[in-house]
């Protein structure tokens, strides 16, 4: 599942750095179309989907001058659109109630025009408050909606792409077998319409179910599907990533020949290309492969390499967002000052004070900016600080392990019970997740234990009372499924066995280093892909 999600957190980045030329060209456009007609209106709404996740603020901006513009030349359609981008605006900060209401005030409009296209929009987006809301009857129903409409106009990317999200809905909810029609559905609509990044989004969704289920031979089977398809796109990075994928899966079957010839390719695609997020998960792939051989050297130079990468990936990752934010800064202030010169006759005397203006408002937001990305930055660091501790753990418990197979050549039987054990506290623990009052006692029951012997036998092997074991157990699978967006922040704190929500965000924050609100914050842009 850790390996699915950076899958989608990776195709994510892949396809923000796609559209960053197709932003920049909306914005050229905007700029050269000063005009306040329709055309303008709908440049600010393609602005607005592609700014919704990366810059809310902005989002929100560009869509109130959409209606301002629709309003003033009685372009119903624009404005209902304008407002229903205000919808998606208060969904994505979690404020349901605002955005429905806004959505609603939209399908009105749409219907009234009437735009069938805009009134399955606004259904298809009541369905995502609804999911947000943990709310499976009511989203399914507006998803529904927006299918039947969608069949009116013979919209079939849209058709495709509500069904793929009534899939993701009920993957949120573990009904993998509906969500699995629905992917599926889905996939035989992009298939005919050969939507190619549609095609392997819904590939890489039926790998999270096959995943999910422990159909490991299913799954691999998606990526194998996905392989050519990102091959022929051309896109290197997915193909890296897919390649990694096979390898992880190879090695849970225990073909390891295909396992490392899947991982070298990939970490040698990744190399070729400079990815380093991706050469990162390739070393971290090996590492589990070789440790799955007890070739415990080998993986410990492969943990090794992982964690310089790491470390390199998110400085240059930081870096690179501190510049992209001080250019559109720069940007939008120099195209201002530009459009008022050219309305003043002043030139000279207004150039010099508005440049005056200029630079001390740039100086100001300069430093806003500056005192923000500390403030991310200080969040960042706490969870880098979190992997590289399980790094170096996970480093010190190979050295351990190959210093006593080299030096004592003792059979790894004992090993070999211990990770029996483990897998079965594990599963445990799984199969209890939801349930609150599961605790230290319960766990030894179900193991067959007393609970002297489990506290004795657990300590040992993971450095964990069991107490706090089945607790961080709860808080990594909350975080499997945030980072993924399966549910709400409250809904998902119930699934993992916390009634107590304050005592949840507090357990989460103290793991991670950020609330579980700020952790789904950062993992937005994944909608993008659904």
């Amino acid at each position: 599942m850790r390996y699915l999600l950076l899958y989608l957190l990776l195709s994510m980045v892949q396809v923000t750095f796609s559209q960053k030329s197709v932003v920049d060209s909306l914005y050229s456009r905007l700029e050269n179309n000063p005009q306040e007609d329709s055309m303008r209106v709908r440049i600010l709404l393609q602005l607005c989907w592609h700014e919704s996740t990366s810059y809310p603020e902005k989002h929100k901006e560009l869509a109130e001058e959409a209606i301002k513009i629709s309003k003033q030349i009685n372009y119903q359609s624009g404005e209902a659109a304008g407002i229903r981008s205000i919808g998606i605006y208060h969904m994505n900060k979690g404020e349901y109630d605002k955005a429905t209401k806004q959505v609603y005030e939209a399908l009105q409009l749409f219907e009234k025009v009437p735009d069938l296209k805009g009134v399955g929009n606004c259904y298809q987006t009541l369905g995502s408050i609804h999911r947000q809301r943990a709310d499976l009857e009511k989203s399914k129903e507006y998803y529904g909606k927006a299918i039947e409409v969608y069949k009116k106009i013979n919209s079939e990317k849209d058709m495709a792409g509500t069904l793929n999200s009534l899939g993701v809905l009920h993957i949120s909810f573990s009904k993998f077998d509906e969500a699995l029609a629905y992917i599926n559905s889905s996939l035989e609509i992009r298939k005919k319409i050969t939507d190619r990044y549609g095609l392997s989004q819904s590939y890489t969704n039926m790998a999270i179910i096959y995943t999910n289920q422990k159909k490991y031979k299913e799954a691999l089977d998606s990526f194998e599907k996905n392989l050519p398809l990102v091959e022929e796109m051309g896109d290197k990075q997915l193909i890296a990533v897919t390649l990694d994928g096979m390898g992880h899966l190879y090695t849970l079957t225990g073909d390891y020949a295909k396992a490392e010839a899947s991982l070298s390719k990939a970490l040698a695609l990744a190399k070729e290309m400079g990815f380093k997020r991706t050469i990162e998960v390739a070393y971290s792939k090996l590492t589990q492969l070789e440790e799955a051989r007890g070739r415990y050297k080998e993986a410990m130079v492969y943990s090794n390499l992982a964690y310089q990468y790491l470390d390199s990936a998110y400085s240059e990752e930081s870096a690179a967002q501190i510049a992209e934010a001080e250019t559109r800064y720069e940007t939008e202030k120099k195209n201002q000052t530009i459009a008022v010169l050219a309305r003043d006759n002043r030139i000279q005397q207004l150039r010099t004070d508005i440049w005056v203006a200029a630079c001390i408002l740039i100086t100001g937001i300069s430093i806003g900016v500056y005192f923000f990305q500390r403030y991310r930055e200080s969040n960042k660091r706490r969870i880098l600080n979190l992997k590289i501790d399980n790094l170096i753990a996970q480093r010190n418990e190979l050295s351990e392990k190959y210093k006593g197979v080299l030096a004592t050549g003792v059979d790894r039987n004992a090993d070999s019970y211990d990770q029996s054990l483990l897998k079965k506290s594990l599963d445990i623990i799984e199969a209890n997740m939801s349930n609150p009052l599961f605790g230290v006692d319960q766990m030894a029951d179900a193991m067959g234990m007393s609970r002297a012997s489990l506290h004795r036998k657990l300590k040992a092997i993971t450095g964990f009372p069991p107490s706090e074991f089945i607790r961080n157990i709860r808080l990594r699978k909350a975080a499997a499924l945030l980072s993924i967006q399966a549910d709400s922040v409250t809904q998902i704190g119930i699934a993992v066995g916390f009634e107590d929500q304050s005592y949840f965000s507090k357990s989460f924050k103290k793991e991670f280093g950020v609330p579980p609100s700020q952790y789904v914050q950062a993992t937005r842009l994944v909608e993008t892909l659904q």
